[in-house]
C-alpha cells in the first residue's frame, strides 16, 4: 500500500469517527426535537458508511481472501443516508411531521438495501463472492459478474441525485445566509459525491475513493459551521419551515401574473408617489391579502414591500435631480417621501451617495 492511499484511507476514517462525534452532540442536545433525532441517525450512518467502506477498501486493497465476506458490510449504508437526511429536512418543512406517513419509504430504502446485500454476497448464477474492486474473470460470466459487483453503487448514487434535487428546491427559497450557504454545500457535496459513485461503478474504485474523502471533507466543514454558529440548527429550522410557510400561502396563485400585474402598477401608474400607498391598499388592487402580497414580493423579488417602493421612488428621484432644479426636499415630497430624513437614507441606500452628491455628478 503506497503512503498516498494510506493517507487516504486514514482521512476516510477519520470522517468516519467526526460523524459519530457530531452525531453524539446531536444526540445529548438539550433541544429534543425530531429533526436533531433524524439528524443524528444521518450522521450515524454516514459513519457507519466511511468507516465500513474504509474496511472494504483495506480487504480489497491487500486482497484478504479470508475476510472476503465483509469486504461488502458497508452496502445496506450506501442507501442510508440520503433518506435519512431527506426525512431530516421534512421534520422542519412539513406541518405536523409525522414517521407513519413515511413508512413505505423507509420500508422501501431497508428492502432496497437488504436486497442488494444478498443478491451481492450470494452464490447467484455460480458467480462466487469478491471485494468490489475485483472483478474476476471466469468465461463468459465476468460480465455478469461485473454487473452485479457494480450495480448497488449505481443506484445508490442514482438515488442520491434525487436527492439532491430536493436540496436544490428548499435552497432556492431560503433567504439565511449561514443556511443557504450549509446547504449549498451539502447540495454541491450531495452532487460530486452521487457522480463520483456513479463513475466508481462503471470504471475504478478509485472514484469511489474520491467520494468518500469529499464526504469527510464535508463533514470538516459541518463540524467548523457548528461550532462557529452554535444555533445553526435552530436557524435551518426556522427557515426551512418559512418556505413551507411560503408554499402554503401561495399555493393556486399565479405569480408570475402578480408580480407583472405589480410591476405595471409601479412603472405605468407610479402608484409609489402616493405618500399614503399601503401594502394592504395594493393588495386589494390585486385580489390577495396583505399577507400573500408580502410573501409573494419576498419570495420573487427578494424585497420586503417598503424597500420595493422605495427603491422606485429613489430611481425617480434620481431622475429629478438631474434633468429639473427642484430641490431635494421637494423631490423627496414628489416621489412619495414623507421627510427628508427617510428620502436621504433611502437614497443612500440604493443609489450609494446623497441626492446633492448625486445631483453634483449628474446635472446635465
Amino acid at each position: 500500500m503506497t503512503l498516498l492511499v494510506w493517507l487516504a484511507n486514514g482521512f476516510i476514517l477519520f470522517g468516519g469517527f467526526l460523524a459519530v462525534l457530531l452525531a453524539v452532540n446531536e444526540i445529548f442536545s438539550h433541544s429534543k426535537r425530531a429533526y436533531r433525532f433524524l439528524f443524528s441517525l444521518t450522521l450515524v450512518s454516514v459513519a457507519c458508511m466511511q468507516l465500513l467502506s474504509a474496511f472494504g477498501l483495506e480487504i480489497a486493497t491487500d486482497n484478504s481472501v479470508n475476510l472476503l465476506p465483509l469486504a461488502n458490510i458497508h452496502i445496506p449504508f450506501l442507501f442510508l443516508p440520503a433518506p435519512l437526511a431527506y426525512l431530516t429536512i421534512k421534520t422542519v418543512s412539513e406541518e405536523n411531521f409525522s414517521i407513519k406517513r413515511h413508512t413505505i419509504l423507509i420500508g422501501f430504502v431497508i428492502f432496497t438495501a437488504v436486497l442488494f446485500y444478498v443478491i451481492y454476497n450470494s452464490p447467484i448464477l455460480g458467480l462466487e463472492r469478491f471485494p468490489f474492486n475485483t472483478i474476476i474473470a471466469f468465461g463468459d460470466k465476468s460480465i455478469l459478474q461485473k454487473w452485479i459487483s457494480q450495480t448497488p453503487y449505481f443506484f445508490a448514487g442514482i438515488y442520491s441525485l434525487a436527492f439532491a434535487a430536493k436540496i436544490f428546491g428548499a435552497l432556492r427559497q431560503i433567504q439565511d445566509f449561514r443556511v443557504k450557504i450549509l446547504l449549498g454545500i451539502f447540495l454541491l457535496d450531495t452532487l460530486i459525491v452521487s457522480a463520483l459513485v456513479i463513475l466508481g461503478s462503471i470504471f475504478e474504485t478509485f472514484f469511489f475513493r474520491l467520494a468518500l474523502l469529499a464526504i469527510s471533507f464535508v463533514l470538516c466543514l459541518i463540524f467548523v459551521a457548528r461550532n462557529r454558529y452554535p444555533n445553526l440548527s435552530e436557524s435551518i429550522s426556522k427557515e426551512l419551515a418559512k418556505v413551507r410557510y411560503v408554499r402554503s400561502r401561495l399555493a393556486g396563485i399565479d405569480s408570475d401574473s402578480l408580480i407583472g400585474r405589480l410591476n405595471a402598477l409601479l412603472e405605468n401608474e407610479k402608484i409609489y408617489k402616493n405618500d399614503n400607498l399601503s401594502l394592504a391598499g395594493i393588495a386589494k388592487e390585486l385580489s390577495l391579502t396583505p399577507h400573500q402580497l408580502s410573501e409573494l414580493i419576498n419570495q420573487k423579488l427578494n424585497l420586503g414591500f417598503f424597500s420595493l417602493v422605495n427603491r422606485y421612488r429613489v430611481e425617480e428621484a434620481k431622475r429629478l435631480l438631474a434633468q429639473t432644479d427642484k430641490t431635494v426636499l421637494e423631490i423627496a415630497y414628489e416621489v412619495g417621501f414623507n421627510n427628508r430624513s427617510s428620502f436621504n437614507e433611502s437614497f443612500l441606500k440604493f443609489a450609494g451617495v446623497t441626492p446633492i452628491v448625486y445631483r453634483r455628478k449628474n446635472k446635465s
